[in-house]
């Protein structure tokens, strides 16, 4: 689809006049072109009729104006005229039928964020269309606000905004207000029209066409969707030089092309949006582009955006480490920064094999571990992982980990016990630390265990004087229904990993609680004794400001959502435990997996991983499954009825899966 949408930063702003200036320049520029006018929501007709004054001023043939989709008579937002009338204004918003070289002049009504439902705006309604916008403003003091606040609308939405356009010539501190903060040029200033007419009008649509800027919107306007050729090259580039994470280039899959993202949906390049059924790898906690978690890093970027922490602070990582020892389990006291997941394991690792050494303990080096665990990929965190693929090609390079078996599949929660137990006497006293995925294993395939089983693991590893490191990169800020997994099982670990949703999903950062024991043990004046470990940016600005952002969001809303979002997933997916090729249903918190056979031993690498995650894209949700375990894990914003689109997505998932079973 070709052209533009016309919005404005309120009612009564001269929309209807822009558009009938830009369909007379689209006929002057292009006259060989196809040019429509459509409004699609209508209200106060009759008398009041867009339509009909923009065709009479631009001179449109009757063919070139589209009728409303939606006409209501009460003069008022679509939503209110539309429960005035008892009827309810339902999306995505299709065109009518036209040749497709025809270029667009679609009319919003107000401004762009006015109401369409309870649920939708007209925002929503542009964003099916894929068109650029032209943002129609005044000039007078005062109305700037509005104007940039309908830019950061549009861009939050994914909505290109090709200009804006005043009346009269802004000042120069305007124009620069709106390219540096609305992140918008050119400011294009309407030709002056002493009345309204249509001789008025073609006069002032030539005189715009003497500008270069307007020249080239109107180019725009008369061409493809930016979209789909930005999407286009968007795709070449990455195919040209982009290398991206546990992917096989090699099999020629292409990746979504993403434009922009909001709530719990992703905006593509084509114009369709994807659910994200897995919250961007388990980052994006309350959804994309929330609002105070942006506003914070704003501020933070202006205020002071980087500083080594080694010999400096600062009170955004001062402020994040409070509020971090203030929710964690209690003896947590000590909050060391780092980079992502992979970066605070390493840290715990090399804390604890420390920790034993400055106790006069040198020879306590090993490590205890879970089956099927996964910590990252750095050398440390791998070492402490099973085998997998992700470790295979390193094996030369990973220090050697005792596995403690998991309970499930047959194996019941006492034999693993006992089995730690066994292990702990035999070379206990030679182990430094133990590292757990408390109550929910990630991708080693989203297995559930018990806090029981998590008790039983810090009693013995206590009893035997292991640290015990909890990795809640995945299991806190309520990924397991509660702000961490060890709470929810009464443990309090030595060493805690965050990273992931720390900051909401926005920016990378991690840490490392630790108690005030592991802390004081590198506390002395000799210099050699401290933890000589760190990263370029740890403890960053902007990211702690947005971590501090999101606990406070975390501790104003609640984590009620998150268990409400798993129980309404679950509703949808009964029927699938007991179907042939289903192995297991299982789900903690928000999170809720489907495990299926496997009959070839493929694990990670089974061919019905890739038909899962196609058939889930058909439902417009994205999925990424862990070999034959399908799960979702979606942001705690979601609906109910996004949640059940979650639902027949996994369901899908699971038939593709199991289809070749």
């Amino acid at each position: 689809m070709r052209g533009t949408v016309v919005t404005g930063t309120d009612t009564n702003v001269g929309k209807s006049v822009v558009c009938a200036v830009l369909l007379a320049a689209l006929r002057r520029l292009h006259p060989d072109g196809v040019r429509r006018y459509w409004k699609p929501f209508q209200t106060g007709s009759p008398p009041d009729d867009d339509t009909a004054t923009v065709a009479a001023l631009a001179g449109l043939e009757p063919e070139e104006s589209a009728p409303p989709t939606v006409r209501l008579a009460l003069p008022a937002s679509p939503h209110e005229a539309a429960l005035a009338a008892g009827r309810a204004i339902g999306l995505p918003l299709r065109p009518p039928v036209a040749p497709p070289e025809t270029a667009w002049v679609v009319e919003g009504a107000g401004g762009l964020l006015v109401p369409l439902s309870p649920t939708a705006t007209l925002a929503d309604a542009f964003t099916d269309l894929d068109l650029p916008l032209v943002v129609v403003a005044r000039p007078e003091v005062g109305t700037l606000n509005h104007t940039l606040l309908t830019l950061e609308a549009a861009r939050r939405r994914g909505l290109t905004v090709l200009a804006v356009v005043v009346s009269r010539p802004p000042t120069d501190a305007v124009r620069q207000a709106i390219a540096r903060h609305g992140a918008v040029e050119p400011v294009l200033v309407l030709p002056e029209i002493a009345s309204i007419s249509a001789a008025a009008v073609d006069r002032a649509s030539a005189r715009a066409l003497e500008d270069p800027a307007w020249r080239q919107v109107i180019d725009r306007i008369a061409g493809d969707s930016p979209r789909a050729t930005a999407g286009a090259d968007l795709l070449a580039r990455d195919a040209a030089h982009a290398w991206h994470p546990y992917t096989q280039h090699g099999l020629g899959v292409p990746p979504l092309p993403v434009v922009a993202a909001e709530g719990a949906w992703l905006h593509l390049a084509d114009g369709r949006r994807v659910l994200d059924g897995i919250s961007s790898w388990w980052t994006t906690l309350f959804g994309h582009g929330e609002p105070a978690i942006a506003a914070a890093i704003a501020r933070q970027a202006r205020a002071l955006d980087h500083v080594m922490f080694a010999g400096a602070t600062h009170a955004p990582a001062v402020d994040l480490a409070d509020r971090l020892v203030r929710a964690a389990p209690a003896g947590l006291t000590r909050v060391f920064y780092s980079d992502d997941g992979s970066t605070a394991v390493e840290a715990a690792l090399k804390m604890a094999v420390a920790w034993h050494a400055r106790q006069g303990e040198p020879g306590r080096t090993g490590i205890l571990a879970l089956e099927h665990g996964y910590h990252g990929d750095t050398v440390g965190a791998m070492s402490v992982s099973a085998e997998s693929p992700f470790t295979h090609d390193y094996r030369s390079l990973r220090f050697p980990c005792e596995r403690v078996p998991v309970p499930g599949h047959g194996r019941s929660e006492a034999a693993c016990l006992a089995a730690l137990d066994d292990l702990l006497a035999r070379k206990g006293s030679t182990c430094a630390a133990m590292i757990v995925e408390p109550l929910l294993m990630g991708a080693g395939g989203m297995r559930v265990t018990t806090p029981s089983f998590l008790r039983g693991i810090r009693e013995r590893t206590a009893r035997h004087g292991l640290l015990l490191i909890a990795d809640e990169v995945l299991t806190a800020f309520g990924r397991t229904g509660a702000l961490f997994a060890c709470g929810t099982a009464g443990v309090s670990p030595d060493l805690l990993c965050v990273s992931k949703a720390l900051t909401g999903g926005t920016l990378p950062l991690a840490a490392t609680l630790a108690t005030e024991r592991v802390f004081e043990a590198f506390r002395s004046e000799r210099r050699e004794d401290a933890f000589l470990h760190g990263h370029s940016f740890t403890a960053n600005p902007i990211a702690c400001a947005a971590a501090v952002a999101a606990l406070e969001l975390l501790e104003a809303r609640g984590l009620s959502r998150a268990d409400a979002i798993g129980q309404r997933i679950e509703k949808g997916l009964a029927g699938l435990a007991g179907r042939p090729g289903v192995r297991d249903v299982r789900g903690i918190g928000p999170m809720r997996a489907v495990e299926i056979d496997d009959p070839d031993g493929r694990g990670y690498l089974a061919g019905a991983a890739a038909r899962m995650a196609a058939a889930a894209l058909e439902h417009d949700v994205l999925l990424r499954p862990l070999g034959t375990v399908v799960y979702a894990l979606p942001p705690l914003c979601v609906t109910d009825a996004e949640c059940d689109r979650i639902a027949l997505a996994l369901c899908a998932a699971v038939r593709a899966g199991t289809a070749a079973s």
